[in-house]
């Protein structure tokens, strides 16, 4: 396979998907074989705000594999089961039911973890512990384990899990143990400003602040195309980069696999196809150019970073709409991988 991809007619794309609007910048990054191949950013046509391919975007729900893969250091320091209860761990979370939840069913979003407490806390204003706090106290919407339901509760018991058994903050986790050794020097929970490109959309404009000090580990950080590619390149690697072994293969393979697949209403009345590994999700094979083997995750701000085996690629696709369909990133990424085949 090529060590290159040609990408003018990716990028011509990408350029004419902003000119139609469909998204209002872009910057697309591709990698494969240790090497970041090309970056292009496209800027907003209407100058409200500079793009440049070094500019960091909120990637949302593309933080949610990045804590699980925090997670799974502790599998391999032999210091968490993904198959024990929560509460082995949590002591405080076995209220209201919870008893039999494990990090396996936080992961894989079948945890039925009832949100209702969220709403509280956002008319409020809580922060980390806080919110952390109404996680380990949350009812339960339906048995562990009977069925799919996107949850960004679970992920405030994850970072629970990590603080308790890491001992430190879970942001501090999240920086030793991956953005530090991965040279990820552009990623945390805190923008920088003069780099960090405004979100467009939000729904609560008033208290976006608000939402950046809550260092939401489902969907708080902040990142650039370049280190979304290098952490893609650890899973396309096996666990290596730039020669250094970080996580072991059978990690990569755990999180990687197929373990759940099912149909969701992600819009009342539009049941899909969802096929999820562990912090990961599987795509779609039957409607997109993505292999079996392909994995990745989207973000609420129309983030994607995918990577997939069969093509030897990491896709990277960056934007700031929130609540954006990620169509651009889908059209994107169908390019990407036919051309990554020329």
């Amino acid at each position: 396979m090529s060590l290159t991809v040609p990408t003018g007619r990716l990028f011509d794309r990408a350029r004419t998907l902003v000119a139609e609007r469909l998204v209002p910048c872009a910057v697309v990054g591709l990698a494969r074989h240790n090497r970041l191949l090309d970056l292009l950013a496209v800027p907003d046509p209407d100058g409200r705000f500079p793009v440049t391919p070094e500019s960091q975007f909120l990637v949302a729900s593309v933080t949610k594999p990045v804590v699980a893969t925090a997670i799974m250091r502790l599998v391999e320091e032999g210091r968490l089961l993904l198959g024990d209860p929560v509460a082995r761990y949590l002591p405080e979370f076995a209220r209201h039911g919870k008893e039999t939840v494990t990090t396996w069913h936080l992961l894989t979003h079948t945890s039925g973890l009832d949100e209702g407490y969220v709403q509280r806390l956002t008319e409020t204003g809580g922060g980390p512990a806080e919110h952390i706090a109404g996680a380990l106290d949350s009812f339960l919407r339906f048995p562990p384990g009977s069925r799919f339901q996107y949850n960004n509760a679970a992920f405030w018991v994850l970072a629970a899990l990590l603080e308790r058994l890491a001992g430190l903050p879970y942001p501090e986790v999240l920086q030793r143990v991956l953005f530090t050794p991965l040279a990820m020097r552009a990623t945390g929970f805190v923008p920088d400003p003069e780099r960090a490109v405004p979100v467009l959309n939000f729904p609560w404009p008033e208290r976006f602040a608000d939402f950046v000090r809550l260092q939401h580990p489902a969907g708080g950080l902040f990142s650039t195309a370049a280190d979304l590619l290098r952490f893609g390149q650890l899973f396309l690697n096996r666990g290596t980069l730039d020669g250094h072994r970080l996580l072991s293969p059978a990690t990569v393979r755990l999180m990687t696999r197929l373990h759940l697949e099912t149909t969701y209403e992600w819009e009342p009345g539009r049941p899909q196809t969802v096929r999820w590994a562990l912090g990961w999700s599987k795509g779609n094979p039957d409607h997109d150019l993505v292999s079996p083997e392909g994995f990745g995750h989207a973000g609420a701000t129309g983030t994607l970073l995918w990577v997939d085996p069969a093509f030897d690629l990491v896709f990277v696709f960056l934007t700031n709409h929130w609540g954006n369909d990620q169509r651009a990133a889908r059209l994107l990424l169908n390019a990407a991988l036919a051309a990554s085949e020329e």
